[in-house]
């Protein structure tokens, strides 16, 4: 069964058992779209930093703690990202043509070789399955 993250299902006892010895990077798991649909470049490196967690390490290292910061940060992130329309990136626009606000609230998202706005480290990009990540080597554990 994969969920979406606004599925009521979707809940901390079921990621804690999808993420159960899943293989790969974090970040790898969570884009594959087998545990959760719908969380994709974007809210996966900016959930994986609002919750301290290299997008590198392996799923199965994570402890309990860890999994229940990845799961409140992935609702909170994506809660607003809906409320303020979304990340609207390149051309992308909404059903209105407008963009969305999210965008201008991202903490590492595009944000290569600046400064983390945690601890004011060089935030480092690196790929993980062909996809820009980008993460914090001094917040990110």
């Amino acid at each position: 069964m994969i969920l979406e993250p606004f599925d009521k299902k979707f809940t901390l006892e079921y990621f804690r058992n999808s993420l159960q010895n899943k293989k790969g990077k974090i970040k790898a798991v969570l884009m594959d779209q087998t545990i959760v649909t719908g969380l994709g470049n974007i809210y996966a490196d900016e959930s994986l930093f609002e919750s301290k967690i290299r997008p590198d390490r392996p799923a199965s290292s994570l402890k309990p703690v860890e999994i229940k910061l990845l799961y409140k940060a992935i609702l909170r992130i994506l809660n607003h990202a809906v409320k303020v329309g979304g990340s609207s990136v390149a051309t992308y626009r909404l059903l209105d043509e407008t963009k969305g606000n999210y965008a201008r609230e991202h903490k590492v998202y595009g944000k290569a070789g600046g400064k983390c706005p945690r601890c004011g480290k060089r935030l480092r990009k690196i790929l993980i399955q062909s996809r820009t990540t980008i993460f914090c080597p001094n917040c990110q554990k």
